[in-house]
């Protein structure tokens, strides 16, 4: 590296520590920022090898970062202030509006037990701190706006008409289960949901037959269904439970007539007897 070389490097690093003290003079804004895109550059420094630079740079984004939030809080930010390392604390920086106490349900002494149902009055807990959250509105009416929120259902119109026109009372409405809030589509919907769960969880039956060699000893007719299972030991026949299907279409739903007791031997029936 010759003289004229050493002399350029010379100078460039002068240049570099004074552009290093420039960027602390500099008072940043968002479009300065981002019109510039010195963010990014000097962003991309702090994870640099050199222990220093990255030191630098963060020290750099730092300063800018207060300087921001000093402007944003309304506070100027002259220029003398910018070349003391004091930082600016979060007191200087907090607005007018910073409320000194975080309300929530807990701090408005609002009731445990509103509705009755442990995971609603959590929900309405729930929404209660959300809508509370630096907000100065009286208690009553948080509550209120977090009690409505089962209202705001696109496609439950019924129960919003119901709450407004006062044919829904607010102690009833406060007590009402999810079931009861429902739309009757939703019930319509849950009803069908619960008849299938109902059939995929029972048992398989045997398999009926109908005859005509029975006679109902109820309605006198021959529409008997049966089936045969083994309820004693082995070597003892088999039992025939009968049940009438004229019985099962009409209003004795589903209701078994009697128990058919047939006797055979070798395939020929000896003994029948009907146990009603």
């Amino acid at each position: 590296m010759d003289i004229v070389e050493v002399r350029k490097v010379h100078k460039d690093l002068q240049k570099a520590f004074q552009d290093r003290n420039q960027m602390k003079e500099v008072i940043v804004s968002e479009s300065l920022l981002i019109d510039t895109k010195l963010g990014i550059t000097v962003g991309k420094l702090r994870n640099y090898s050199e222990k220093y630079v990255a030191d630098l740079a963060k020290e750099i984004v730092k300063k800018w970062k207060e300087d921001m939030s000093a402007m944003k809080s309304g506070k100027k930010v002259s220029l003398a202030e910018n070349k003391t390392d004091t930082p600016i604390t979060t007191s200087e920086l907090s607005t007018p509006n910073t409320f000194e106490k975080t309300r929530d349900s807990t701090t408005d002494c609002i009731e445990k037990n509103i509705t009755g149902d442990k995971v609603r009055d959590n929900c309405v807990h729930l929404i209660y701190n959300a809508l509370v959250y630096g907000s100065e509105e009286s208690s009553a009416t948080i509550l209120s706006k977090a009690k409505a929120i089962d209202e705001y259902d696109k496609n439950n119109p019924t129960l919003r008409q119901n709450v407004v026109s006062g044919e829904l009372s607010i102690p009833r409405f406060c007590t009402m289960t999810p079931q009861e809030m429902a739309s009757k589509e939703r019930r319509e919907e849950d009803k069908k949901i619960e008849e299938m769960n109902l059939f995929n969880a029972q048992g398989a039956k045997p398999i009926k037959a109908i005859t005509d060699l029975f006679q109902c000893g109820k309605c006198k007719q021959r529409k008997v269904s049966y089936y045969q299972m083994q309820t004693r030991s082995a070597d003892e026949p088999m039992t025939t439970f009968c049940e009438c299907q004229v019985a099962i279409d009409g209003s004795f739903h589903n209701i078994i007539l009697g128990c058919l007791k047939i006797i055979s031997i070798q395939g020929r029936v000896v003994k029948k007897s009907i146990i009603v």
